[in-house]
């Protein structure tokens, strides 16, 4: 990592005095994008492995025996797709409880009206509840199933009760987009400033290179003499900006537990993840080589 013996005195331009600094900042940004997408895509895997979960109201029915019919069909049409993996009628007096906790006080429910499903529950009839649960990455025709049900049980109406998880769900996509195309950009700065910096470089020993050449030197040991000299500033600017930036993301991620709080990113970094942030750097660094020489090349040609 350190700089080589150069024939050009690199460190006295603009190519040597901020190619350090600035590839450190540029990639500093770049890791801090690229986790940000890599937090999205760890909450985006989570959400996709999570079963989706549909609610099937059933209308009231007074009659013990249709009603229970009526749920015995829903259930075994619902059992019979591809891709749920459980369905399930809801307690009909926990529901009621349930329905009583939020929209009755306690004080006025005596252990009576407890005992048959709540106030709610016992004086007015509440529908009958379903749930269904997809496994996860199962096609779900929601639209079709609702038809069915409806068909099968007249006033049946289908909730997705997975709608914010869905929201959620777009929301890591467009974050993971979004952050993943702006390490992107970051990492084309990166190849502009090379470039920029390269040339200013050729401009300024233009009298230089025209001595080693009178002396014997070709392009390609000149254009090495570029190619040497970013490696080593490129490389030691995206270590730098990577140790900081990786530091900020682990902190980020594990300082909110180890205080008791709730930490800003819900689940984990996957092994790969941490992988790709590591070649961060190492990706910075030899594009910036490969781009210094490329423009060496071509400047060292015009300057003949």
């Amino acid at each position: 990592m350190r700089n080589p013996d150069l024939d050009l005195p690199l460190e006295t331009t603009a190519f040597g005095r901020f190619l350090l600094w600035l590839t450190a900042g540029l990639v500093f940004l770049c890791v801090l994008a690229f986790a940000v997408a890599a937090i999205a895509d760890a909450q985006l895997t989570a959400l996709r492995q999570e079963p989706r979960i549909v609610t099937v109201a059933l209308p009231p029915n007074p009659e013990p025996a249709a009603a229970r019919r009526e749920v015995d069909d829903v259930l075994a049409h619902v059992r019979a797709l591809s891709g749920v993996a459980y369905a399930s009628l809801i307690d009909e007096a926990a529901f009621g409880a349930l329905v009583d906790e939020l929209l009755v006080d306690d004080t006025t429910e005596d252990a009576a009206d407890r005992a048959t499903g709540g106030l709610f529950g016992a004086r007015m009839p509440l529908p009958r509840l379903i749930d269904i649960a997809f496994n996860p990455g199962a096609a779900i025709d929601l639209t079709a199933l609702d038809q069915a049900i409806s068909e099968l049980v007249p006033g049946a109406t289908l909730g997705d009760s997975g709608q914010i998880e869905r929201s959620r769900e777009r929301l890591a996509v467009l974050f993971r987009g979004v952050a993943g195309s702006f390490g992107l950009l970051l990492l084309a700065v990166i190849v502009i400033v090379v470039v920029w910096l390269t040339r200013a470089g050729l401009e300024a020993h233009r009298q230089t290179i025209d001595l080693l050449r009178q002396m014997g030197a070709g392009d390609r040991y000149l254009a090495r003499q570029f190619e040497q000299h970013a490696l080593a500033k490129a490389l030691r600017g995206a270590l730098l900006g990577f140790v900081v930036a990786i530091s900020l993301v682990i902190v980020v991620i594990y300082a909110p537990t180890l205080i008791g709080s709730l930490p800003l990113a819900t689940h984990e970094l996957a092994p790969v993840h941490w992988v790709l942030l590591a070649m961060v750097p190492v990706v910075a660094a030899l594009l910036a080589t490969l781009v210094a020489r490329l423009t060496a090349h071509h400047g060292l040609a015009r300057l003949r």
